[in-house]
């Protein structure tokens, strides 16, 4: 009786009420530490410009915090951890072969999740995310690997607009007109100008930072 009338009146002002299980009587101490948890480590840094964006948000948070978040209460481990690496060092600081340490950013830098990768294994989507196309990597790139790269990484049902590239020679004219036949604008770089690579990523990387990166 004490939250009937409570429930409907919040009903009412459009918000959906969720009782805690019953019989539960850990439930309230798990909620309390969840919320917690995500205002300290995630609400707390960050202002939502829209509830898409409120949404965007929670949904990396919520992918972070069970694939990619040390639990102290699981030993420290990770609730959903994939087997994909098998383990690679016999002693505790040291790794039996060669191998890379990728940092890949949560929230644009709010955290970081770090995975031990073979270094021939290094794709784009270890260093950005799923969402980006993933490429292989070549010491001696020619323009034709480079041509051959973008057409397996970008599918003909894609939903790109632009691809941006300087002079090198790695860019030939054949990959511009493979791009246009995909229906991407070829942008370039202008000429005689060694800071425009700097200064494109840089604005590029403030505009996935601020807005399209947690708004899509």
């Amino acid at each position: 009786m004490l939250f009937s009338e409570l429930s409907a009146s919040l009903t009412r002002l459009g918000l959906k009420v969720i009782t805690t299980p019953v019989r539960s009587p850990q439930a309230n101490s798990l909620c309390e530490r969840l919320v917690g948890t995500l205002r300290r480590e995630c609400l707390d840094w960050v202002i939502p410009l829209s509830e898409r964006h409120l949404r965007k948000v929670l949904a990396s948070w919520m992918v972070h915090y069970n694939r990619g978040r040390p639990h102290s209460s699981l030993g420290p481990g990770v609730p959903d951890q994939r087997p994909v690496f098998r383990a690679l060092q016999r002693r505790r600081h040291r790794f039996d072969r060669r191998v890379s340490i990728v940092a890949r950013p949560v929230l644009n830098g709010l955290h970081n999740e770090y995975r031990v990768i073979h270094p021939r294994r290094l794709s784009v989507e270890d260093f950005c995310g799923p969402q980006v196309p993933a490429v292989n990597a070549t010491a001696h790139p020619t323009a034709a690997w480079t041509l051959q790269q973008l057409r397996e990484s970008i599918p003909s049902d894609h939903g790109y607009r632009f691809i941006i590239h300087d002079h090198d020679a790695i860019f030939s004219s054949e990959s511009d007109v493979s791009m246009t036949r995909l229906g991407l604008k070829v942008i370039t770089t202008p000429l005689r100008s060694p800071q425009a690579n700097s200064l494109c990523e840089r604005l590029i990387g403030t505009l996935l930072s601020v807005w399209i990166g947690l708004s899509r």
